[in-house]
């Protein structure tokens, strides 16, 4: 019996939009012909591209182990590398140099490598002093959702 008079709760009604808003991206990625084959052929069993959507929609990309700053010493150039792996594509990553107090130095996108997994940023300015800096690194996937990870030095 269902009651046509209940109302949600307020997280109940989270839940609801966030699932409609996945509907709606899952629909809008298989209209797309190139997208709809790219998640037609990572559906397994009895999946359809439009379950892999509405799936890829509802898992953020994550971060694997901690942003390699070995090679980062303050110089123009030195590089900053970054894993991150999703249930189906990584769009994009940022990254975001801040000084001790959240003033922004430099920032600009990373990119991808060929293993598919690395993202490489080089720094574009120079730091004399790196104590106290905070890079700030955004994942994004292709329905939107973001993950973050700050590392302080």
């Amino acid at each position: 019996v269902v009651n046509k008079d209940r109302v949600a709760t307020a997280n109940q009604q989270l839940v609801q939009d966030k699932f409609r808003a996945g509907i709606i991206y899952a629909k809008a990625a298989i209209a797309d012909v190139t997208l709809k084959a790219a998640y037609a052929a990572v559906a397994t069993g009895n999946q359809t591209a439009f379950n892999r959507a509405f799936m890829d929609f509802h898992q953020a990309p994550s971060f694997v182990g901690e942003p390699d700053l070995s090679a980062y010493s303050g110089q123009v150039g030195d590089g900053i590398l970054v894993k991150v792996t999703d249930d189906f594509r990584v769009s994009e990553v940022k990254v975001r140099l801040e000084d001790a107090v959240g003033t922004l130095l430099e920032g600009g996108d990373a990119v991808m490598q060929t293993d598919g997994l690395t993202w490489a940023y080089s720094a574009s300015t120079e730091q004399a002093t790196i104590a106290g800096l905070k890079f700030q690194f955004k994942a994004y996937d292709l329905p939107g959702n973001e993950t973050v990870k700050t590392i302080t030095l």
